[in-house]
């Protein structure tokens, strides 16, 4: 079946269930998920930063670019393409991830995240162009028009057919400056502890603007991550501390890992983050609240430590990303280890020549 035709089979089977009593549970749910479990209209960025990482490919680096103008913002990557699977997914509230593969996503719902400030979200991936139009609805409030997709006849600015690209026009001015205003946010933390994204570029087409962040790499426990802005060129160093644990047995028996998709997790890695100038002294990141001073491997926006050091690691969250699932024991067992491994790199900072001062 060729693109247009699963894009159009996906929306008529959707249809099929119009006379059913689950519809109406569907339209509460969707817009319950894309207006309520988001409480910030920009929480979408960091969803699509975590779909282009999970699109890795097996060749070259990541390189993700956000380029935004009042009428929308368009974002771009280099992962792989959209399958039929993907489209089948995004038409739905289902994942075909698998985090115990290493990949961030599993609930499925990321990607509603764009209604926030979009009400015509549009894809184009590998022959895929497909929308979700609230606006193409007589009635979007008997409709769960995020789900079904239309096809795109004549795409609306020129792409480039080897990239993923989302264009998400914007619901109204408010959603353009809150968006430009995150995207402004965004510091090199973002990509300490992705592993196949390694750049970013953020195009501001009103003022010309342009940023880049790249992550450099990791040689002799130091990662080195470089900003390229109107102010020049900065270069962020941090020594990181890392710590593999076996899942504890009374933690893979906890029923709850099955509906985050762990249960077939044997370890996980806990890392430390601490940042260090170009001579190597330690310096505190003074700015590692801006985004979150935890990470699973994107910031965590709500979660503060107090700590002048970076915390990453496979933690459980909340739908929005925002914050830790506390009452988890999965998540107990890594604050744990969290904790033993920054005593250790406290004991190794007494031994350093330079650091034990």
């Amino acid at each position: 079946m060729d693109c247009e035709n699963w894009v159009q089979h996906i929306r008529q089977e959707i249809e099929k269930s119009r006379n059913v009593r689950l519809w109406q549970d569907s339209i509460h749910m969707l817009n319950t998920v894309s207006e309520s479990i988001f409480s910030r209209s920009a929480h979408f960025i960091l969803e699509l930063l975590q779909n282009a990482e999970d699109a890795r490919s097996n060749s070259g680096s990541g390189e993700i670019e956000f380029s935004i103008s009042p009428a929308r913002i368009k974002v771009t990557h280099n992962g792989v393409p959209f399958t039929d699977t993907n489209v089948d997914a995004i038409c739905g509230v289902r994942s075909n991830k698998k985090p115990e593969q290493g990949t961030l996503g599993y609930l499925g719902i990321g990607f509603k995240s764009v209604f926030k400030i979009s009400d015509c979200p549009q894809i184009h991936s590998s022959g895929f162009h497909f929308k979700f139009d609230k606006n193409a609805c007589n009635n979007p409030s008997n409709e769960p028009w995020q789900i079904m997709p239309m096809w795109i006849a004549n795409v609306p600015e020129p792409l480039d057919p080897a990239l993923t690209t989302f264009i998400l026009p914007f619901r109204n001015f408010e959603a353009y400056n809150q968006t430009l205003q995150e995207l402004k946010k965004l510091d090199v933390h973002i990509f300490l502890f992705l592993k196949w994204l390694r750049k970013l570029r953020i195009v501001d087409e009103v003022s010309g603007e342009r940023v880049l962040i790249e992550n450099l790499g990791e040689n002799n426990r130091v990662a080195s991550l470089k900003k390229e802005d109107r102010k020049g060129s900065k270069t962020h160093r941090f020594v990181i501390f890392r710590r593999v644990s076996q899942v504890p047995p009374e933690v893979a028996k906890d029923n709850s890992l099955e509906f985050y998709k762990r249960q077939a997790v044997k370890e996980r890695e806990v890392v430390l983050a601490f940042g260090v100038d170009d001579a190597d002294n330690l310096q505190p990141i003074e700015d590692a609240s801006a985004l979150g001073s935890v990470s699973s491997f994107l910031p965590l926006v709500e979660e503060r430590t107090g700590a002048k050091f970076l915390i990453q690691s496979d933690f459980l969250v909340q739908p929005g990303r925002e914050a830790i699932q506390y009452e988890l024991s999965w998540n107990h067992w890594l604050i744990g280890e969290a904790t033993e491994r920054a005593k250790e790199a406290i004991e190794e900072f007494k031994k350093h020549p330079k650091w034990k001062g």
